[in-house]
């Protein structure tokens, strides 16, 4: 029983439990929905930061990055201000998971120095039914990373 549990062989034979397929979230134009969140990079830091910012707009897939030293909610609400609102304006509704960096009232504090009327909404945390895209994205990023570090010995992935 315990040489089945760990075969290659015995896993890719046994049959998968049916998952109803994921369905994307509806966007009806530019900034109408963003989704926020933080890609961790403590594993593999560049200097100073060891957190990569990230938002992303479902309609047109368009995103932003940004690099970060901590995972506060103040340097996050800073630069979510000067990297995505500064630079496109407010989305309809803005979502993101509950993570502890995502606090609901520095997000609403952001907001208020950005007059306009935005919905919050919070998705289970690393969740691909309410944040898929951005986690696809994530691994999209970290497969980049990579190879530019294995291009560029000894460089950054800023």
């Amino acid at each position: 029983m315990e040489f089945i549990k760990v075969c290659v062989q015995c896993a890719c034979k046994k049959p998968q439990r049916n998952v109803a397929p994921l369905t994307p979230i509806p966007s009806k134009y530019f900034m109408h929905r963003g989704q926020l969140d933080l890609v961790d990079k403590r594993a593999d830091p560049d200097g100073q930061y060891c957190w990569i910012g990230q938002y992303i707009d479902n309609c047109t897939k368009f995103n932003f990055f940004w690099p970060q030293m901590k995972k506060s909610t103040n340097e996050v609400a800073h630069n979510l201000s000067v990297h995505v609102f500064s630079a496109v304006g407010l989305p309809s509704i803005l979502q993101y998971d509950n993570g502890r960096e995502f606090c609901k009232a520095v997000i609403r504090e952001t907001l208020k120095l950005w007059p306009g009327d935005v919905k919050i909404i919070t998705g289970r945390l690393s969740h691909p039914r309410t944040q898929g895209l951005v986690e696809e994205v994530h691994d999209l990023l970290h497969k980049l990373l990579a190879s530019i570090r294995a291009d560029k010995r000894g460089s950054g992935w800023l």
